[in-house]
Formats: structure tokens, sequence, C-alpha cells
């Protein structure tokens, strides 16, 4: 094997891994081979060299070797020669060998024929996929499952695993989903708690499978539970970094696309939930391979630009008419300025949700707290229409705008109140009457900012109890009769 000095560890380490596959894989047929030499009576000799070409995708050899251990009466060669024949595409003849081997042990109670049994069963119901009859490949794998569907036997279960897997696959080749999805969730169900490394690989496929079907129906957040239980998998078994990274890259798009749903909603704040995870697994992966250019930051921030552009009745300047709906006094700030603003409050929120925690709030200075004290004197709201406001101009927008020097960087109510009470009040008035400020607009009461600003986590939580105390005696105070 000669790979170029420069050659990428990864594509040396998969040429490491393929060479020494392909030196064991002649070993093993040098050493059967000796074996028959030595006894050509031999027929677990045949039959293991028979597997030995199988793995080496060899098949007429397999199917020679098979058909001798087969006349040395080794019934196991039936099912190896049936793989063989399935694999050439001689499906008739494959199914004819597997029909052998159930008709032979069909009533067996010796758990090492039983397995026979279940494999030529199993097989059975893939070559019939293969032929593409679902149905009849469907009912052999429903046969295996009505008999060994709680079989204690570690090779049992291992076929059973192997049916209710390609059982869920046959069902999304016929696009029945639910079906698909209820075989992937029994197979989780038995052997969700399974210890044995084969049976972890067919549930980690059937995780991923699984994961894939809820993704392109669009129920994501299952799609996203599939793909962490998977990633936990994956997480107790050495080797399998290259896994993880699929799985990671196919959960960050999910989440991405989660997030651009909930933002479609108006979930502004599940949305960007959504987001922080995605740029998580984009940074993972970044950590994992060097190589990796991701791009899950750079996606949101287009995102979350649009759904602001959207509540400013804009659309991105590539799309067609980006300017029709614009209605801000132009003297207050022009639609370039109001475009660059976005953007730049656009990337400020990305950064922010790229944070491995949550990142405390803001505290402005004394000085920054008399330039905005002094800033909302020269810009009073009850003096908007002589600045080209419009009379019933949103309080939301009029902050936005007004305070943007200050807005997401450590504005809180409070402040407002100390600079422009009028519109401290009006704001108040119109957060009562719609429940709430927009997400995207991050100006909290005094209190919660006081709240936010402080580190310690179990501090936070004692003084979020405190606070919810307080305000549930000022609401019974209210409700109280004479008051």
């Amino acid at each position: 094997m000669s790979l170029p000095k420069d050659c990428p560890d990864r594509t040396r380490k998969s040429a490491i891994i393929v060479d020494l596959e392909v030196r064991r894989q002649t070993y093993r047929i040098a050493k059967f081979t000796e074996a028959i030499e030595l006894d050509r009576n031999n027929a677990l000799a045949w039959h293991d060299r028979g597997c030995a070409y199988l793995d080496a995708k060899t098949y007429q050899s397999a199917i020679v070797d098979f058909t001798e251990a087969i006349r040395l009466n080794h019934v196991a060669a039936y099912n190896g020669r049936g793989v063989a024949y399935a694999y050439l595409n001689g499906y008739d003849a494959a199914l004819s060998d597997f029909a052998e081997v159930v008709t032979r042990f069909h009533d067996t109670t010796d758990p090492a024929r039983q397995e026979l049994f279940a494999k030529a069963l199993c097989n059975k119901g893939i070559t019939l996929g293969k032929r593409g009859d679902r149905e009849q490949e469907i009912a052999a794998y429903d046969e295996l499952l009505d008999l060994f569907r709680n079989a204690t036997d570690t090779g049992l279960r291992e076929q059973v695993a192997k049916a209710l897997f390609n059982k869920g696959f046959a069902h999304s080749k016929r696009a029945d989903h639910e079906k698909e999805i209820a075989a992937y969730d029994e197979l989780l169900d038995l052997f969700g708690d399974a210890t044995d490394f084969r049976l972890h690989a067919i549930i980690a496929r059937a995780l991923f499978n699984k994961g894939v079907t809820l993704g392109e129906r669009g129920e994501y957040e299952r799609e996203i539970t599939a793909y962490n239980e998977l990633l936990n998998l994956l997480g107790s078994t050495t080797g399998q970094a290259f896994l993880v990274e699929i799985v990671l890259i196919k959960k960050g798009q999910s989440l991405k696309k989660h997030g651009d749903h909930e933002l479609l909603d108006g979930n502004f704040k599940k949305g960007c939930d959504c987001y922080s995870e995605a740029i998580r697994c984009d940074e993972t992966l970044r950590s994992m391979a060097s190589a990796w250019e991701g791009g899950a930051k750079e996606g949101v921030k287009i995102e979350i630009e649009r759904y602001l552009l959207k509540y400013y009745g804009l659309t991105p300047i590539e799309e067609e008419n980006p300017s029709n709906g614009y209605d801000l006094p132009r003297r207050v700030i022009t639609e370039a300025e109001l475009r660059e603003y976005i953007s730049e409050q656009s990337a400020l929120i990305t950064e922010r949700l790229s944070q491995p925690k949550e990142q405390p709030f803001p505290v402005l200075s004394d000085r920054e707290v008399k330039a905005i004290i002094a800033h909302g004197k020269k810009h009073p709201w009850d003096d908007r229409r002589e600045k080209g406001w419009p009379y019933h101009t949103n309080a939301f927008v009029y902050v936005h705008i007004i305070y943007r020097k200050w807005v997401n960087r450590g504005l809180t109510r409070e402040i407002l109140a100390w600079s422009d009470p009028a519109l401290h009040a009006h704001l108040n008035t119109k957060i009562s009457r719609e429940g709430g400020m927009p997400e995207w607009l991050d100006v909290p009461s005094g209190p919660e900012a006081r709240a936010r600003a402080i580190t310690d986590p179990k501090e936070r939580a004692e003084l979020e109890v405190t606070r919810k105390v307080l305000r549930d005696l000022q609401r019974k105070h209210r409700a109280s009769p004479g008051d």
C-alpha cells in the first residue's frame, strides 16, 4: 500500500483498515484451503472457506464451496449458498436454499438449529425484498418474529433484531412510515438496554433511519431525540468517531430546520434555542475534524435577520421588491441604515447563541446610564410626531430604533423609566396588552436584569424564588376584597 506523504490522516487510516481486512480474508482462505487439502471430507472447512469467499465478495467461489459442504451434509451451507446466489441476483435459487433450511428445522427445539432456521427466514425476507416483493418479505419477518420475539438465546435475539430492522426498512420502501417507525420502536423497546455489540450495531442503524424518516416528515423534535439516543449509544462504543460525526451533521441540520419552522410560526425564543444547539453541533464537529467548514452560524444569522426584517415589513435585499413595507421617518433612520442595524443586531444575537452557556445580562456603567437618560430627554415619546413618527407608533419599534445603541446590550425598562417616563408607561401598557415584548427585543425589567446579571446559578435560583414569592404576594394583595 502506497499513499502520498501529504495524505490526510483519515484517508490514511481508512486505507490501512481496508488493507488489513484484505490480508485477513486472504489469510482465512489460505488456512481453510490448507485444511481442505489435508482432509477433503472436512465439511466445516468447505463451509468456512465458503464464508470467507462470501466476505471477500467472491460469490462464485463461495457457491462452489457451499455446494461441496452440502454434499457432505453440512446443512448450514444452504444459508451461505443462498446468500451468495442472492448477491448474484439468482433469487429463485436463493429462495430454494432458504426453504430447504426452513423445511428441515421448522419444528426443531435445538437452539443452534433454531438459529439456522431464523437466519433462513431473515435471508428469505431480504431476498424477497431485493426481488421487489415487499409484502412477502414482511410476511417472512413476521413469521420469524411470531416464533422468536421473546427468545433469550443470543443468536436468536440477533435475528429478531435484524428482522425488525429489515421490516422497518421494507415499510420505508413502501412509503408506510408509520409502520416503519413502529418496527424500529419495537426493536428499541426489546433491545434498547442490550450490551451485545452486535445488537448495538442494529440499534444504531434503526435509530439513524428513524431520525431520517422523522426529519423527512417534519417531526424535528422526535428526530433530534432519535439522534441524541444514537449519540449516547455511540458514546459507549469505541472507534465510532466517524459515525458520531455523521449523526452530529444530521442533528445540526435538523435543529436548524426546526429553528427555521419555529421562526416562521413566530416563536423566536424556541427557534433560537434550536439554533443554539445547532451551532454547538457545528462547533463539536469542528473540534473533531479540522477540515469541517460548517456554516451553521452564518445560516442562523441569515434567518434571524430575515425574521427582523419581516417585523419591519421588509424583505431581504436579494429578493424582489426588497422595500415593500418601509414606513419609518427617514430623518430618524433611512432604510439602508435600518438594514445595517438589523444585520448588526442579528450578528449580535447569533454570537450570543454560540456561547457554551447563557451569558450574564450586561450591567451598564453609571456613565452609560447617564448617556441613555440624556438621550431620552432629547427624544421624548411625547414629541415623537415632531420627529416624523405617527401618533400610533409601535412602542417596541420606537425603543428598538431610538435606543438602538443600547438595545440587547444592557438597556432595561427601569432605565427607560428614568429617561422617558411617558415612553415607559406606554411600553408597559403595550406589554400588558400583547402579553410581553418581542423575544428579539431584550429589554428586561430592572429586577429581571439584575437576576440575569448574577453568574452563580444557585444564587440566581434563590433570587428567582424570592421574586416569585413577592409576585404572588402582590397578586394576592391586589385580589383581596376591600383594597
